[in-house]
């Protein structure tokens, strides 16, 4: 490939800072506007493909709704249904491990 059809190098500095300033003020924003809402996780959702990165954050109530199988919408659900079958019941031991297995912590 020609040197003049290289792209220009990525500058991820810059990249990096305008994620969390952005990050920063879409959360200072939400929690301002929703002080009720306790949150115990945040990531970001990266799609790749569209070069997107959203900000998602955790409450305990939907982790306990994850936790129990019961966070999916019903038209979701039924897909997942379709193509998976219906899962079966936990029991108390298999939710705790599932808990575990999800919670967003470093233990």
């Amino acid at each position: 490939m020609p040197e003049k059809d290289l792209p220009e190098p990525v500058d991820w500095q810059n990249v990096e800072d305008v994620l969390f300033r952005l990050t920063v003020n879409d959360i200072s924003k939400f929690a301002e506007e929703h002080p009720e809402v306790e949150f115990y996780g945040f990531a970001f959702d990266c799609n790749a493909d569209y070069g997107q990165a959203m900000p998602c954050l955790n409450t305990p109530d939907f982790f306990q709704l994850a936790v129990e199988r019961k966070h999916l919408s019903p038209e979701i659900l039924a897909g997942y249904e379709k193509v998976f079958g219906k899962p079966k019941p936990l029991d108390a031991d298999e939710l705790v491990e599932r808990a575990k297995s999800m919670r967003w912590a470093l233990e």
